[in-house]
């Protein structure tokens, strides 16, 4: 009969979750910028009245600040404020351990224990063990789901109706929304160009910045993998957000399966795939979560790297380093991309990004050790 979720609106709504999920929505920094600060005051009366709005089903979610990034392509994100990002995390922090055993051993997305270098790895091996791969992808995934058939792959699963109330709330919460001002209506997302596949209306879209949206986003394509599993009843599938590699020995098997798999995007979940342009080669290498996979070594991504180069020359001149403060910052933001590129094969690579600088020396030299870099700085 599968996984069903009962009698779990209560572990979502109790106190104690409540608190747990707004400790984590202020873990990363939010708690010492003047909104977060302001809400953490008053912690103790907005647990409450969330509290008292979910036991009485009187909850409503509030407003979404909207923002672009460019980096490394134009995305629309959506911010919701403190509260209902409480409320994200309270739910998603339940159901999220259950929905998780739905999914197949390859999916990497935002889940524990897999993530994006796991990812990597489990690609490389399968290129080590097959000659060709296609690489397919979701035409504007979050912008492009359809929320009507989200809810209903949501509710085979979801036999809880308090559960079910609050995440159609939050589904729905995806459609208009108020933005700045009370009178002021904006559509969830700007429409995607039309193309012959489909216009996004009304009835599609999930915000990319709900922490519930990465969980929904996941399970929506859970069903593309069950259908490689077991209708296709191919393995040498990776799976990464609406990311897809499929491995094989023979470029026609490749080609077959594309077609299945596209048809049945399309046909039952709405969805519109990038073409492959067919099997290419493992030689070619395959570029996949920001990597460039060898059998034998893996790159980072050449643009990735001219854009961190970019991204550090803009730390060197903006970020005030000479002060602890400063020095601190510019070590983090350097430091996770040293981290993220270690994965790979770049030694030589990040010698050379950070060797242009006398400060990133300082840290590599260091081995990026806040606390003995503050040691041999000594400031006061």
């Amino acid at each position: 009969m599968g996984i069903k979720i009962k009698h779990q609106y209560a572990v979502v709504c109790h106190p104690a979750n409540l608190y747990r999920a707004a400790h984590k929505t202020l873990l990363k920094g939010l708690r010492f910028k003047q909104n977060g600060a302001g809400w953490k005051l008053r912690m103790e009366y907005h647990l409450y009245k969330l509290h008292r709005q979910l036991t009485e089903f009187t909850y409503k979610h509030g407003k979404y600040n909207m923002f672009k990034v460019y980096d490394p392509k134009e995305r629309t994100i959506l911010v919701a404020n403190i509260s209902d990002r409480v409320v994200h995390h309270a739910l998603h922090d339940v159901i999220e351990p259950l929905v998780n055993r739905k999914f197949i051993h390859h999916s990497y997305a935002c889940r524990k224990g897999k993530g994006q270098h796991r990812g990597v790895m489990a690609a490389q091996a399968m290129l080590r063990t097959y000659d060709y791969f296609i690489h397919l992808d979701v035409k504007k995934y979050f912008y492009s789901i359809h929320r009507p058939t989200l809810l209903k792959i949501v509710r085979r699963t979801i036999k809880d109706e308090g559960i079910d109330w609050l995440l159609t709330t939050i589904i729905d919460s995806s459609d208009k929304h108020p933005y700045n001002q009370d009178t002021e209506q904006m559509t969830l997302f700007d429409a995607p160009k039309p193309d012959i596949s489909f216009i996004a209306d009304s009835v599609h879209g999930i915000p990319i910045g709900n922490l519930t949206s990465q969980l929904l986003a996941n399970w929506y394509l859970n069903e593309v993998d069950q259908y490689v599993k077991h209708c296709l009843k191919y393995s040498a599938y990776i799976r990464y957000m609406d990311d897809f590699v499929l491995f094989s020995n023979s470029k026609e098997r490749l080609r077959e399966l594309e077609n299945e798999i596209t048809s049945y995007c399309m046909d039952n979940l709405g969805l519109s795939l990038h073409p492959s342009g067919g099997g290419a080669s493992y030689r070619q290498g395959l570029t996949f979560l920001g990597f460039r996979i060898f059998r034998d070594h893996i790159r980072l991504k050449s643009a990735s790297v001219a854009r961190f180069r970019k991204n550090l020359k803009y730390y060197i001149e903006h970020i005030p380093f000479q002060t602890k403060e400063g020095f601190e910052e510019l070590c983090c933001r350097v430091q996770s991309w040293n981290a993220h590129a270690a994965h790979g094969d770049t030694w030589h690579l990040r010698q050379n990004v950070f060797g242009q600088y006398r400060v990133t020396r300082f840290m590599m030299q260091h081995h990026f050790n806040i606390n003995e870099m503050n040691r041999q700085l000594q400031w006061n």
